[in-house]
C-alpha cells in the first residue's frame, strides 16, 4: 500500500512541476534551503520546493501531518502551501523524505523601503493603511487558528506583484529555531516587545519563552507591527530604540517618534493607532481581533486607497 501511494504522489508531483522550470537554490531566512521554480508561461509566478530527509517512519508521518495541516490554512495574505508528499524509502532508492511546494514571493517591504530611501520618497499614508490592514487580517486569522506569526519584521513581509502582503508564520518549517532563539543566535533584538526583552533581563535564555500563551505572543506581534509601520513612516531603523548591552528599549523615544509623524504629513488617526500598538503595557495594547473589528468600517476606503484620514492631517 505504501509503494502504491508513493507512486500516485510521484505522478501528482510530476503533473504540478511540468508547468515550471528550475530557477535557483535559495537559503531563505524563514524557509531554509529551498529550490525555486518559475512558471513556464509566466516567470513572475514562482514556487518553492522544500525537502527534508526523515530518519524514521514516525518522523515522516509527523512532518507530513504538520504540512498537511498547514495546507489547510487559507488566507489571502498567508503564503499558501499547495502540495505535500511523504515518500517512504525503497531499497536502492531515495531515503524517506517529505517534500512540500508552496508560493514564493521574492520581493519584500524591505525592498520597497530601500527604493523609497534611494529615491528620497516617503510612504504614502494610503499605502501604510493598506499594509496595516492586510497584516491585521492575516494575523487575526492565525490567532483564530490558535497560532501566531512570531517573526514580523520588514524583511519578512513579502509582496506579490500587486503590492499585496504575503506572510510566512514562524513555524511553517518545523524543528527550527523559534523567534526568541533566532534573536539570541543573531544578537538581534530590535523587533522585540517589552515582554520578550523582560525575559532577557531576567537572564532567561529561552526556557520561559515556550511557556508564553498565544494571546500574549499575538500581542507581542502587535507591538512589532507598530514598530515596523513606524520605521516605514519615519524612515529611521528601529534599533535606535534599543540598548544592546542592557537589553532594554526606550519606550519614551518610541512615543516621541510616533508623535512627530504629523510633522511628516501623516494623520493623527495613524499616529493614534501606532501609539496604541506600541503601548508598553501589554493589557492596554489592542489585539488583532480588536483592530480587525475596528477597521471594518474603513475597509472599502483602505482597499480603494481613499484618503479617509485627510481631515486629520494637521
Amino acid at each position: 500500500m505504501g509503494n502504491s501511494q508513493n507512486g500516485k504522489e510521484d505522478m501528482d508531483y510530476d503533473q504540478v512541476l511540468k508547468h515550471f522550470n528550475f530557477n535557483q537554490d535559495v537559503n531563505h531566512y524563514q524557509l531554509g534551503n529551498v529550490k525555486i521554480f518559475e512558471a513556464s508561461e509566466n516567470k513572475n509566478h514562482k514556487i518553492f520546493q522544500f525537502k527534508r530527509l526523515c530518519q524514521s517512519d514516525q518522523q515522516l508521518q509527523q512532518l507530513k501531518h504538520h504540512f498537511q495541516q498547514r495546507k489547510l490554512l487559507i488566507n489571502d495574505h498567508l503564503v499558501r502551501v499547495f502540495y505535500v508528499m511523504g515518500k517512504e524509502s525503497v531499497m536502492c532508492s531515495d531515503a524517506s523524505h517529505v517534500l512540500v511546494l508552496g508560493e514564493y514571493f521574492p520581493n519584500s517591504l524591505f525592498s520597497e523601503l530601500e527604493y523609497n530611501l534611494n529615491q528620497k520618497l516617503i510612504f504614502n499614508e494610503s499605502r501604510l493603511w493598506f499594509i496595516i490592514y492586510q497584516i491585521i487580517q492575516c494575523c487575526a486569522y492565525l490567532e483564530e487558528q490558535g497560532k501566531y506569526h512570531g517573526d514580523l519584521t520588514i524583511q519578512h513581509v513579502y509582496l506579490d506583484l500587486d503590492g499585496s502582503v504575503k506572510l510566512i508564520e514562524h513555524d511553517l518549517i518545523p524543528g527550527g529555531m523559534n523567534p526568541f532563539q533566532k534573536a539570541l543566535y543573531n544578537n538581534e533584538f530590535h523587533a522585540f516587545s517589552p515582554e520578550l526583552l523582560g525575559l532577557l533581563q531576567q537572564g532567561d535564555k529561552e526556557h520561559q519563552y515556550g511557556k508564553i500563551d498565544n494571546a500574549t505572543l499575538n500581542k507581542t506581534d502587535v507591538f512589532c507591527l507598530g514598530l515596523m509601520i513606524l520605521e516605514l513612516a519615519s524612515q529611521f531603523p528601529t534599533y535606535q530604540y534599543y540598548d544592546w548591552e542592557t537589553k532594554t528599549m526606550n519606550c519614551q523615544q518610541i512615543t516621541n517618534a510616533i508623535q512627530f509623524l504629523p510633522n511628516r504629513g501623516y494623520s493623527t488617526v495613524l499616529q493614534n493607532l501606532l501609539l496604541q500598538m506600541c503601548q508598553e503595557d501589554l493589557g492596554a495594547r489592542p489585539g488583532f481581533q480588536e483592530m480587525k473589528t475596528g477597521l471594518t468600517s474603513l475597509e472599502n476606503d483602505i482597499l480603494s486607497h481613499t484618503a479617509f484620514y485627510r481631515s486629520h492631517i494637521k
